[in-house]
């Protein structure tokens, strides 16, 4: 106090901080006058902010970061395995086949793509796979990335790019055909030839389908079961929502109303879609042929729809975010068990995945394969099996890069591991699948190769 007597300043700080705090509320609250009104100078001050945006990565950011910032934190995950590339703990039993693989990859600069590897790891395709250059009047990240995959014996594949599309690639990565839908996820193709996908289609306050579905309110996704054929042409779609809003079973979808945020949009994640074959259907004695599995992430269930829409079983409350249900001899329907227990890469708590099995006849459960020690096996999302031929599964622990087979006593016979991305993480290895006539005399004779 005496200091301010002292210089006879004292006496003006209150009133000036006073003055630059009104200053700032008004500038402030005139600020966000203009956001809402987007009134003079909005179009200025949102332009340059925009460019601000484009140089800074361009001019700022070195290389990997820019990477990074484009691909985002969803596609990179904690390296948990050191080495990386192939493994072999017992070739004699290793089903034999090249190998399909979806992820980055460092030959393309880090960018989403599809490779083919025989049993020793060497590559003997690549498709590189962008959906700005396949959909150029579409905005998408750089990091959209392939999530399922089908290879072709001409060296042709079926890529589902996540939330862009469904596309045919020939093997110089040149498009054959594209879908005008959004699918995502997974490709099964059925033995009619054709093709399963998820699709999806975004439900607005101004779309006609807004109130079909009470109380339900827009926005919200409508998840589809798509079938394409090889020429890309729609043959069949089925609303999944419709399906379920019109069973039994109706009051599950009424748990979006406990989801918070952009998440509420995603009442059901179809994640699978997969038919029963004729071939397969007689071990199914409450099924037919042509009849379709679904995984339902959001609801933790699968179910059973004919070929028409209708449910024909349902079974919620087993498996905990599951991943690629798949009908197989027997009458069993075998699951990808994800339990994410929101331990983020660990699975601590619930002690990581499973393979499990469930009989749509009586219910029963068992387990495949699970995680244990010395075996630990763990992705919170995406994964995938595939039972092979010789009695053996390969599995794909996705948020780890790595795709392993297992013998039917559960001894890892096989494994590939992604090449991690510095020492920043490893990217999502989100489809492995196993093609046993695919030879490399066969691939030399793709073009392109």
């Amino acid at each position: 106090m005496a200091t301010r007597k002292k210089n006879g300043k004292g006496s003006d700080v209150l009133p000036r901080l006073m003055f630059v705090l009104s200053l700032c509320t008004l500038s402030a609250a005139g600020g966000m006058a203009i956001w809402a009104t987007q009134t003079f100078p909005y179009a200025l001050v949102n332009n340059a902010v925009s460019e601000l945006e484009k140089w800074f990565p361009r001019h700022v950011l070195d290389e990997d970061e820019r990477i990074s910032r484009d691909l985002g934190e969803s596609n990179l995950n904690e390296i948990r395995y050191h080495e990386y590339g192939v493994r072999l703990h017992d070739r004699q039993n290793t089903s034999p086949g090249a190998t399909l693989l979806t992820s980055f990859w460092k030959e393309s600069g880090w960018k989403p793509g599809v490779k083919l590897v025989d049993i020793d790891g060497n590559t003997l395709h690549r498709w590189d796979v962008s959906a700005r250059s396949i959909w150029p009047l579409r905005d998408f990240p750089l990091g959209t990335y392939v999530h399922g995959a089908y290879l072709l014996p001409n060296g042709d594949i079926i890529a589902n790019i996540e939330y862009a599309g469904l596309v045919r690639l020939n093997a110089c990565s040149e498009v054959v055909w594209k879908s005008p839908f959004v699918s995502h996820h997974s490709v099964f193709r059925d033995h009619n030839g054709h093709f399963w996908v998820s699709g999806y289609r975004l439900i607005k306050e101004d779309n006609p389908r807004a109130g079909l579905f009470p109380p339900i309110k827009p926005p919200f996704a409508e998840e589809l079961l798509i079938q394409v054929s090889a020429d890309g042409r729609m043959v069949h779609m089925i609303s999944l929502l419709k399906s379920l809003y019109n069973s039994p079973w109706r009051h599950l979808l009424w748990h979006y109303e406990r989801i918070q945020g952009p998440a509420k949009l995603d009442i059901l994640h179809l994640n699978d879609v997969e038919s029963l074959s004729p071939e397969l259907a007689q071990d199914f004695p409450t099924l037919d042929a042509g009849d379709i599995v679904f995984s339902s992430r959001s609801l933790n269930a699968i179910g059973i729809l004919s070929p028409q829409g209708r449910v024909k079983w349902l079974l919620p409350g087993v498996f905990t975010l599951q991943h690629d249900p798949d009908f197989e001899a027997g009458g069993w329907i075998t699951v990808f068990d994800n339990r994410d227990d929101w331990t983020r890469h660990k699975g601590d708590f619930l002690g990581g995945s499973r393979i499990r099995a469930v009989n749509p006849a009586t219910n029963e459960v068992r387990d495949i394969y699970r995680s244990a020690p010395g075996r630990r096996f763990y992705t919170r999302a995406a994964g995938k099996h595939e039972l092979l031929a010789n009695g053996n599964r390969l599995i794909t622990e996705a948020k780890a890069g790595r795709v392993f087979e297992i013998s039917p006593q559960g001894r890892t016979v096989w494994e590939w591991i992604a090449e991690p991305y510095g020492k920043r993480g490893v990217f999502d290895v989100t489809e492995g699948s196993r093609y046993p006539a695919i030879t490399r005399e066969i691939t030399d004779t793709w073009p392109c190769n």
